[in-house]
């Protein structure tokens, strides 16, 4: 839901799991069960049907932990990719490296930096 700017409708949630022959109720209640986790939930589209729902952005972020072994493996296929003269896919890694150290908090981004410096 966080990934649409125009939300999810029912149907939506129904097609995502198609090959589960999802119910319109099952679905309902798995939007109700992402209102109970996420209560900032919104209408994307208040007053229109079919009706849309969305997490507002960066809603998601604090759910999302990087460890400090993931960001070396990171920096791994970085060095492997230039050494391979793969120097367009290393510079998008590199880009998706500088995003994640991005949404990293302050704390987490602290305790993470001493065991990428090995």
């Amino acid at each position: 839901m966080q990934g649409s700017a125009l939300g999810l409708s029912l149907e939506d949630i129904r097609r995502r799991y198609a090959d589960r022959a999802l119910s319109r109720r099952t679905a309902e209640r798995l939007r109700d069960a992402v209102e109970s986790l996420f209560p900032q939930i919104e209408r994307a589209n208040p007053g229109e049907v079919p009706k849309r729902w969305r997490l507002p952005g960066g809603t998601l972020g604090a759910l999302v932990g990087v460890s400090a072994d993931e960001l070396a493996d990171l920096n791994t296929s970085i060095s492997v990719l230039r050494r391979e003269n793969m120097d367009a896919q290393a510079l998008s890694l590199e880009r998706i490296l500088s995003k994640m150290q991005a949404l990293m908090k302050r704390a987490a981004k602290a305790r993470v930096e001493p065991d990428l410096a090995d």
